[in-house]
């Protein structure tokens, strides 16, 4: 079960989007918590699981840096075309009355409901935190706080060693061989 998705545009400092999902899957683990390009494998048809995990979650994380509302080179923004990712995330998020917390990055400031496009306007009235890079870990820290406030630790899959492991494995033979030798079954055998 997706708890937490984290919404972000990969144009505007990726540093933000990778370094909450990093402490919330420490915190919730993996399967508790949805970004993109961690959670999905290479050559994933991405539509389906990216809207079961945003009908699934329980907060979405918006990431806002400085280019979240920058004009392209014919002077349009991404948010305005209406089948921007960002935007229809955002959009479900809010029409399902869910938290949605805007993260705003550095000195990024809060987004006012007449730059955004009417359906997601509402994001303006969201409470928002502010991650800044000195502070970033503390900054962070007290967002995941707030976020166990809707979505309980105990709710989720437990973030023990073995989650955290799984997070990180390199490859799936290595994820493999870890829950084998987890469930003290030795090493898997080579099929023939």
């Amino acid at each position: 079960m997706t708890g937490v998705f984290v919404n972000y545009r990969s144009s505007d400092e990726p540093y933000g989007a990778i370094l909450i999902d990093r402490m919330l899957v420490d915190r919730f683990g993996p399967e508790s918590v949805f970004r993109d390009t961690r959670t999905l494998l290479a050559g994933t048809h991405f539509p389906d699981p990216l809207w079961r995990a945003a009908r699934e979650c329980q907060v979405l994380v918006v990431v806002i840096g400085p280019r979240w509302l920058e004009r392209d080179s014919r002077g349009r923004r991404r948010i305005d075309e209406p089948d921007d990712y960002v935007r229809l995330e955002i959009a479900h998020a809010l029409r399902r009355g869910i938290p949605v917390i805007p993260l705003l990055l550095d000195d990024t400031p809060a987004p006012k409901a007449a730059d955004l496009p009417p359906d997601i306007a509402g994001v303006a009235q969201r409470q928002y935190r502010t991650v800044r890079r000195r502070s970033a870990e503390h900054d962070i820290e007290r967002i995941l706080t707030e976020i166990e406030c809707w979505v309980p630790r105990n709710a989720l899959r437990s973030n023990d060693r073995y989650w955290r492991t799984i997070s990180i494995a390199p490859n799936i033979s290595a994820a493999v061989g870890h829950i084998a030798f987890r469930n003290n079954s030795g090493p898997p055998t080579p099929a023939a």
